[in-house]
Parts: structure tokens; sequence; C-alpha cells
């Protein structure tokens, strides 16, 4: 239904464009119809409905300014079925462009949706081992009833990387959780994606001095590809899980 509609919007913009162009060559600059691409820049950049009032407000004005023109000008009545036409294909201009532009953006949005779906779906984060957040929630779980049974406790790591600087924020997730993932004991603690600037790993049947020593592990890896103030700011919350059941730990993990 919306490709359709984005279809037609596209085919009745250029109809009308060409036909206003043609109808009123002579009359107006040439240069005046690429005004008409200036709702379309704005149409892309505004919400929804502060397109859909804009639209309506040039509506009422244009139909205004046409009526002002007339009276003051006194157009004949060829002058007048000549506006009116001109008006209606001006209107259907607009409405065929803002037809196709929300299409566009509503579009886009339902396929980074899905997009967004699919990779929640997902075991694996792209082009890693780490697991997704649904996947690793899930695998969390058995471990942590395991872990119960087994009278054993281990901890739960968020390696929290929104404080990062811009440069190296929007690389740094995959190569954090490679290092974490290529630190931890294979088949045994798992890593997986908390959210986007969140890495979190899950080691089982670890006290505190294993602890401190997987994390000066990654520390140490880290430093190779981050500098010291950027390691200052990836921040370290621990939780301790397991046949303890003890509360969370906050805080933050220098090296």
């Amino acid at each position: 239904m919306i490709r359709q509609r984005m279809s037609i919007g596209f085919l009745l913009w250029v109809i009308s464009f060409f036909i206003l162009f043609y109808w009123t060559r002579g009359l107006l600059p040439e240069g005046t119809f690429f005004i008409l691409l200036v709702p379309s820049i704005l149409f892309l950049l505004l919400k929804d409905k502060v397109s859909y009032l804009l639209l309506t407000i040039f509506t009422i004005v244009s139909s205004l300014a046409f009526l002002y023109m007339a009276f003051v000008q006194g157009w004949s009545t060829a002058d007048q079925w000549s506006g009116i036409g001109i008006h209606g294909l001006l209107l259907i201009h607009l409405w065929a462009m803002y037809t196709f532009v929300t299409s566009i953006t509503t579009l886009s949005a339902m396929n980074k949706k899905l997009g967004d779906r699919i990779l929640e779906l997902e075991e694996y984060v792209a082009n890693t081992q780490v697991l997704s957040n649904r996947e690793f929630i899930k695998q969390k779980e058995m471990i942590h009833i395991s872990m119960v049974r087994k009278r054993e406790k281990g901890f739960l790591i968020y390696v929290g990387l929104e404080d990062l600087p811009g440069y190296v924020k929007d690389t740094s997730f995959v190569k954090v959780a490679n290092i974490i993932y290529h630190s931890l004991r294979k088949h045994f603690d798992i890593v997986g994606k908390h959210d986007e600037a969140t890495v979190v790993f899950l080691l089982q049947s670890t006290n505190s001095a294993g602890l401190n020593v997987v994390n000066q592990r990654i520390l140490q890896k880290l430093s190779y590809i981050f500098t010291e103030g950027a390691l200052d700011r990836i921040s370290w919350d621990i939780e301790e899980i397991g046949y303890t059941e003890a509360k969370a730990v906050q805080g933050e993990t220098s090296q």
C-alpha cells in the first residue's frame, strides 16, 4: 500500500511540475519553479504533523492570495479560469510531493524497524561471536539456574562505552566485544550485547579474585587500542549472581 501510494505521489508530482512549467512559461521566471523543491526538503526534515500543518497553511494562504490578485487586478473570466487551473495544479503538485516524501520516510522507518527486529532474533551480533541481547538473556537464565543448583556464584559485568569520544565510539563496540570474547573461557563464560553502547559478559563459578584477573586481562588488551583517556571513560558495572544472590555492586574499574 505504501509503495503504491509513493508511486502515485511521485507520478503526480512529476506530471504537475511539467504542466505548471509549460503552462506558465513566459509569465514567471524559470528559476521560480525551483522554489517548489524547497517544500520537499522541508517535508524530509520536519515531522509528519508539522509537514501536514505547513501544507495546510500553504493551501489556505495560496487560495486567499489568488482571490486577492483576482479582485485587485480585475481578472477576466479567462484569467480566472487560468488562475484556478494553475492554483489547482500547484496544490496537486504539493500534495503529491507531501505524499511521496512522507511515504519514503514511513517506508524507511518500517525497514529500520524490520532490520532491528531481524538483528534481535539473530543469535549473534553481526561479524562477531558475541551473543545478541535476546540470546544472551536466554543463555544467562539457564546458566543462572545451574549455578544456583550447584551452589556456585559468578558475576555479570556491564562494560559501558557511551562516554567514549565520538571518533572511536562508532567502531568501539565490536572491538571491545571481541577482546572480551577472546579473554574468557570458551564454552563456559558468555559475552553478549546489552544495548548499542554496552557489552555484557557472564563469569560463572568465579570468585572476586578470579573476576579481578579477568578484568585486568581485558584492560591490558584494551590498552593496546585505546588511549588512557579513552579507557578512563569506559564504565564497568558489576553484579554478583548465582547462589549467594548478592545485591548489585555498581562501580567503575580503573586500570
